[in-house]
């Protein structure tokens, strides 16, 4: 068993880790290739390149990287048309992802898309593309799932591999004792998981972080950074604000974390995050967020056409997580999440409420096995039938 497996998101990159130990779990000689990060080489993959830390932000993000996702492209269709893999696996990363699958298809090699593009916010005509060029869909979101197989694309319903991700993901439970000493109110703050993300949003977080502070100065801002390159970011960012503004006006200084996310979020009273998928682990521990997204023109014109920006409201139907996507004007939008931040820090109850509320919505949609049950229908799919015993 070969499949060629493509993710360029970090989170496509944990999606991806879980599928491929599911897989050799069934098939012990399993083989991977392809596009990842740093997680699913750790499972296994012989990885062609390492995608996650391009970083890549729609359009104009990827403009810059045209000759090298042409190359990505080249290599992969080589080693499609020399190896023959039994299946390839797509997850997430739509824009490079539909080259990929456009090649393999033409080769006569089964596509399933694991997680894929969420069409139905921003891309309903694409779905031509994926009736062409994919051969099953394979969805952790039982509304998604409505969405493609209403429109004639073969889907299987799995649960959402994000759930069993935070379940086998052990808590370091010293550091989440360590960020709520003395009953402070902990704010965690993710500034996201792309360079770009972050350079846009974490200042106005961090206006944000000082108007909750000017009032509330027992607040404690634990900020929960992807990787090291981030880390220093945000901490050149809030050297640069604090040089214009002077300190922020807290009791102890803002404190900078590295892959300890779900510690953060755990031990947090409220987050304020940029919008992506880490929005179900704060829906899994049922932590009231703010979200936001701050990014270009273009981008939020788009934006402005879609129902939410965040999974959870999605799947609710309604903004159980208070948005704001924006490109200017971040002062005002800053004063206005700070103030959702601190009636929640202010009022116990309210607080309460909202995440009484996002715990109804995680007891309902919430189901384990995932990908175990992902790796099942893409083995089903991807090896020959048994021949039939002679007559």
């Amino acid at each position: 068993m070969h499949l060629f497996l493509s993710a360029g998101e970090p989170s496509g990159d944990q999606h991806g880790a879980g599928l491929m130990r599911a897989v050799r779990e069934r098939r012990p000689a399993a083989r991977f290739t392809g596009f990842g990060g740093p997680e699913m080489t750790e499972a296994g993959q012989d990885q062609l390149f390492r995608t996650t830390d391009m970083g890549v932000m729609g359009v104009t993000g990827a403009i810059p990287l045209i000759k090298t996702l042409r190359g990505l492209h080249r290599e992969a269709v080589t080693l499609m048309e020399r190896e023959r893999p039994d299946g390839v696996v797509l997850i997430d990363w739509s824009g490079f992802n539909w080259h990929v699958a456009r090649s393999a298809k033409a080769l006569g090699i089964p596509v399933h898309f694991y997680m894929p593009p969420q069409l139905w916010a921003w891309g309903g005509w694409r779905i031509r593309k994926v009736r062409k060029h994919v051969d099953t869909v394979l969805s952790g979101l039982p509304f998604e799932a409505d969405w493609y197989e209403s429109r004639g694309v073969e889907t299987v319903r799995v649960p959402h591999p994000f759930f069993d991700e935070i379940e086998q993901k052990p808590l370091d439970a010293s550091l989440v004792d360590s960020l709520r000493p003395d009953g402070d109110r902990v704010v965690a703050v993710l500034p996201g998981s792309r360079n770009a993300e972050v350079r846009r949003n974490f200042p106005i977080q961090i206006a944000a972080m000082r108007r909750v502070a000017a009032t509330r100065p027992g607040a404690r801002f634990e900020v929960a950074c992807y990787r090291d390159g981030q880390r220093d970011t945000c901490e050149g960012l809030l050297a640069e604000e604090a040089s214009q503004n002077g300190p922020l006006p807290t009791a102890r200084p803002v404190r900078l974390h590295v892959g300890k996310t779900s510690e953060v979020i755990e031990a947090a009273e409220a987050t304020l995050m940029v919008s992506g998928s880490v929005s179900l682990e704060v829906l899994a521990r049922r932590t009231p967020a703010v979200v936001c997204y701050n990014s270009n023109l273009a981008m939020i014109r788009f934006l402005g056409t879609v129902r939410y920006i965040s999974l959870p409201n999605w799947i609710a139907g309604r903004e159980m997580m208070p948005e704001f996507a924006f490109f200017r004007n971040g002062p005002a939008y800053a004063e206005r999440m700070a103030a959702i931040l601190g009636r929640w820090l202010d009022n116990e109850a309210e607080r309460r409420a909202v995440a009484d509320q996002l715990d109804a919505l995680a007891r309902e949609v919430q189901r384990g096995g995932g990908a175990g049950q992902a790796a099942d229908a893409i083995l089903q799919r991807c090896e020959p039938a048994p021949l039939a015993a002679a007559a």
